[in-house]
Formats: structure tokens, sequence, C-alpha cells
């Protein structure tokens, strides 16, 4: 048996599309270790979750060319206990991630 992880992304709101104050106040680590990266900020959190040793298989959810592209970027990422570290202040609780998710829209 094996676990999948489908919204590692947040449904977008580890991306740089998300422009609600309270995920621009905290995200700076993650902007941070994207740049030292490389990379977008949605290839890191994958990346992080890629490193989960209970993870078997990440989802992308890409819907776009461009998404996928940066999604894949994330293959080969090494994150350090520092950078892991700095990534885990990002964490929700459930009850806020699922009230935060209910707001969505979906395209």
């Amino acid at each position: 048996m094996g676990v999948i992880a489908k919204e590692v992304l947040a449904n977008g709101r580890l991306t740089q599309r998300n422009q609600e104050n309270e995920f621009i106040e905290r995200s700076g680590a993650l902007k941070e270790i994207a740049k030292e990266a490389g990379v977008e900020m949605d290839a890191i959190a994958i990346a992080a979750a890629l490193l989960q040793p209970w993870i078997d298989l990440v989802l992308s959810g890409a819907t776009q060319t461009g998404q996928l592209t940066s999604n894949l970027s994330a293959v080969g990422i090494e994150l350090n206990e520092e950078q892991l570290n700095r990534l885990g202040r990002l964490a929700e609780t459930p009850d806020y991630y699922w009230k935060q998710r209910k707001t969505l829209t979906w395209n």
C-alpha cells in the first residue's frame, strides 16, 4: 500500500498566484528557498512533499503546460533540515485549511 499526496500545493495556495494577505506575510521562507534553488514556489512545495518518506506519489494538479513544467522542476531538488524547518512554519491546522479551501473559486 502507498500514500498518494493530492493537494501538496493546497489548491494553488502555495504558489505565487496566492495573494491572501496572511499568506503573503508568512510566505517569506518559501520565496527565499525558491530563489536560492532557482525555481518557483510550487516546485519547493512539491520537493518538500517528495522528500517525505511516507509519501509514495505526489499528484501535480497542473492544468497548464507552464504549471506542469514548473511542477516538474521539483524533481531532484534537495532541501536541507534548516530549509524544511523554515517551510514547516507555513503549516496550518486542518480546520483552518478546510475553511480556507471552501472559499476558493474553482476554475
